[in-house]
């Protein structure tokens, strides 16, 4: 019983501050920060805004809306009004005193709003080169400084290296990662997720095929985590000595990876989810291919912490979350 309630309340704590804890903090250096992964609650005297953003949604996604939560008051209260939409898929994300409201799929806009002052939101931008393309699908943003960011796209095979501080369209896009070599079957990567540690940005590539009911489990079409120096925006190739026409990032053994966290005195941890929904919605054999893995940050290695198991054996059901909160001590969602 006390572990269900650790639990339950993990999924709360981690909606708040893993949407977007508007808080200086950082995996490499002072001007690089990524706060789109969960992150444990930091403490009060070194933050700049010690406020949580919390993305809602109407429970049959007919609107949502942004609550702010102060997270030094004694008494932890919810207000509301930040920025009622009739629209739900939004999702943001944090750096240093702004935070960024970033339409998904279908909506395919980004403004920036200031934490002091939320209801007067920045100018409305678009994630997508040409109205007429499809939606770009945004899953993430990760903050390289206060003029650099990454957008993640779930559904196109580039990356946007964006200004976040633009004030218009003509300056907010400075230019692009390539990631086409993770095309699947279905002409899309599918990256949802990015973190940077040492100067390196990491995106999570599923690379899920659409086509056959969302399968993450395609033979011959594993999970990659691909790697690229925020310096010179060029990708790494993690294995040099492999056939020079191969993909240079890292292979993953389990799929569907969703969400990387990273702690000093741990290293960083990758969650995978495996394929939640295929055996419920698709019929297909219950998919346990998720875990939580550790990346080595300079050999690209893996160590599989925690298996969740197979189709007979799975304990934990399957692994949604996780968060680091110290080095002897971390939190994951089955």
């Amino acid at each position: 019983m006390i572990r269900f309630k650790l639990n339950s309340y993990l999924a709360i704590a981690l909606a708040i501050i893993g949407l977007a804890g508007c808080s200086s903090g950082s995996s490499s250096s002072d001007d690089e920060v990524d706060n789109t992964a969960p992150q444990a609650i930091p403490d009060p005297a070194s933050t700049v805004n010690h406020t949580a953003v919390v993305q809602t949604y109407a429970p049959d996604f007919t609107g949502s809306d942004i609550q702010l939560v102060d997270l030094s008051a004694e008494s932890l209260t919810a207000s509301g009004g930040v920025a009622p939409s009739d629209q739900s898929d939004f999702i943001v994300a944090a750096h240093n005193e702004f935070f960024y409201r970033i339409g998904r799929f279908l909506i395919d806009t980004i403004a920036q709003v200031d934490v002091a002052d939320p209801t007067n939101q920045g100018t409305l931008l678009d994630t997508k080169d040409d109205p007429e393309d499809d939606s770009t699908n945004v899953h993430a943003m990760v903050f390289a400084s206060a003029t650099k960011a990454y957008l993640i796209f779930y559904g196109h095979d580039k990356v946007w290296i964006v200004n976040p501080n633009a004030q218009d369209q003509a300056s907010f896009k400075l230019g692009e990662l390539d990631l086409s070599a993770y095309t699947d079957s279905d002409g899309i990567p599918e990256a949802t997720s990015g973190i940077i540690v040492d100067g390196k940005l990491y995106i999570a590539i599923q690379r899920i095929n659409r086509n056959n009911n969302w399968s993450p489990n395609e033979p011959g079409q594993p999970a990659y985590v691909a790697v690229f120096d925020v310096a010179t925006d060029t990708e790494i190739d993690t294995n040099p000595n492999d056939d020079a026409e191969s993909i240079k990032g890292i292979e993953l053994d389990t799929r569907n990876p969703r969400h990387f966290s990273y702690h000093e005195d741990v290293g960083l941890l990758l969650q995978s989810s495996g394929d939640t929904f295929g055996e419920a919605f698709y019929g297909r054999d219950p998919g346990f291919v998720g875990g939580i893995t550790r990346i080595d940050t300079n050999d690209y290695s893996l160590q599989l912490l925690v298996d969740d198991g197979d189709d007979d054996t799975h304990p934990y059901g399957y692994i949604t979350h996780q968060t680091i909160v110290s080095e002897t001590s971390g939190y994951f969602l089955g």
